[in-house]
């Protein structure tokens, strides 16, 4: 199974912001756009979703290189 890494900065609560997260085994990226969430969604024995609020993100990057996809989301 394909993975990519993904990098964010965002809220993921009142008051709570991540700076340049990293998540690495990433299978899916849900956008939410009714909830204004991203969902990211991760590999492993259990799989792992973290949502953050996209009210403020100014930018999302998709790269990417070979065989390796690189996400990064920002405020």
């Amino acid at each position: 199974m394909k993975t990519a890494t993904v990098t964010i900065t965002g809220k993921i609560g009142p008051g709570l912001t991540d700076t340049a997260l990293v998540f690495q085994g990433v299978t899916g990226i849900n956008f939410n756009i009714s909830d204004n969430t991203i969902e990211i969604i991760q590999a492993a024995k259990a799989e792992k979703h973290t949502f953050f609020d996209y009210d403020t993100i100014a930018t999302v990057t998709y790269t990417i290189s070979g065989d390796a996809a690189t996400i990064t989301i920002s405020t």
